[in-house]
């Protein structure tokens, strides 16, 4: 087994018992914070060499980190809705309603949710009769039993979660 082949298990094992090093920890830190800052500013904050972090960042891409993304701020580009809605349908109509949300060009984030409801979605769109419609046309194409609206006013806190390690508590 190659060294490459041996460092990928090694992290695949390290995933799956949730028991990442603290190296790991401290680059996923960094990468939370700004996912294009420099490998050279990463090595410098982290002391691991570049090399190290292009090779483990190419393992990160294929077991832990699902998508690079921007964070927009949609109402400077005109979108002045911003939306949350959980819904509860039909048993026999779920499947069709998640291909729909999944579809929909203002439907943000769509997350499968256990318990009371079905679906929570996040909607983006210009306006509020825009929002209005793609209401009307859910309730109209769907059973649904219980639909919860919530305008969003102001973005408090966005990705957060693992942005800021506090080394203190893991050990390696």
């Amino acid at each position: 087994m190659t060294k490459e082949k041996k460092t990928i298990s090694r992290l695949q094992r390290r995933v799956q018992q949730k028991k990442l090093r603290r190296r790991d920890l401290l680059i996923l830190s960094q990468l939370r914070q700004n996912a294009r800052v420099p490998l050279t500013t990463i090595s410098r904050r982290t002391s691991v060499p570049v090399t190290t972090i292009h090779g483990l960042l190419r393992q990160y891409e294929q077991h832990i980190i699902k998508k690079h993304v921007t964070i927009l701020d949609f109402k400077k580009l005109g979108f002045e809705v911003t939306r949350s809605v959980v819904v509860k349908a039909a048993e026999s109509e779920k499947e069709k309603l998640k291909e729909h949300l999944l579809e929909s060009k203002i439907v943000n984030s769509v997350y499968a949710l256990d318990g009371p409801a079905n679906f929570l979605m996040e909607i983006i769109a210009k306006s509020k009769p825009e929002v209005d419609e793609f209401m009307q046309s859910l309730q109209e194409q769907f059973t649904i039993f219980d639909l919860l609206s919530f305008d969003i006013v102001d973005d408090l806190k966005r990705e957060e979660v693992y942005s800021d390690v506090l080394l203190q508590e893991f050990r390696d």
